[in-house]
């Protein structure tokens, strides 16, 4: 993901525990928002949960 020069980065960590689901409602909400104020970052929320679905998919198949 390439980023502008105003684009501040994602939290990685904040990212995964979300496709994770292990953030608790209101971080969740919290993180949601922030998204918001950079869209960009969309679009990564978007392939991790389909990379999340893809692993699982391969994990289930072994």
């Amino acid at each position: 993901m390439t980023e502008g020069p105003s684009t501040k980065p994602v939290d990685t960590r904040l990212l995964q525990q979300c496709i994770d689901g292990e953030l608790c409602e209101a971080a969740e909400v919290d993180f949601l928002r922030s998204l918001d104020q950079q869209p960009e970052h969309w679009r990564g929320l978007a392939l991790g949960f389909i990379e999340d679905r893809l692993l699982r998919r391969a994990c289930q198949s072994l």
